[in-house]
């Protein structure tokens, strides 16, 4: 994720992730969705662009746990996929979790839904960027999927 998601990790403190667990994060967010959102500029390498203040990407159906935000997703395609949402204040948010719940967000007009073999995030500033709830660095950043790149093993 780049955005929000991402900032939210980078600042909420480990002795409140002890302390309050999972609703530590929401406490960050909760702070940080006041603040003016970032412009994120994706370029995909199928030459699509657009712009939005928060940007997941996944391979994977799931995000943050049990929420489909992926819904066409498939690990076996080769491609990745993107939602790019174009706001991050508290009442998008709002809006954009019901139609996670109620069908995934590629239902919503004003988010876009990508399956793409490659993408590219850049900002006119720095913005953060998690991976599986890691903060890892910031823009820019470029994702892509190396086939079978890890071997994964199942019981």
């Amino acid at each position: 994720g780049v955005g929000l998601d991402a900032e939210t990790v980078r600042r909420t403190h480990p002795d409140a992730k002890r302390a309050w667990g999972p609703w530590s994060y929401l406490l960050t967010a909760a702070q940080l969705m006041v603040a003016p959102a970032p412009v994120l500029r994706v370029e995909t390498v199928e030459g699509k662009e657009v712009k939005g203040a928060m940007v997941l990407v996944g391979n994977g159906r799931h995000y943050g746990g049990p929420f489909q935000f992926f819904p066409k997703a498939d690990m076996a395609d080769g491609l990745l996929d993107v939602c790019v949402f174009p706001k991050s204040g508290p009442l998008d948010l709002l809006w954009y979790l019901q139609a996670v719940l109620l069908g995934g967000p590629d239902s919503l007009p004003e988010v876009t839904y990508w399956q793409v073999s490659g993408l590219k995030v850049t900002a006119e500033e720095r913005v953060a960027l998690e991976v599986d709830g890691e903060y890892c660095g910031e823009t820019p950043v470029e994702f892509q999927l190396i086939p079978r790149g890890i071997e994964v093993i199942v019981p």
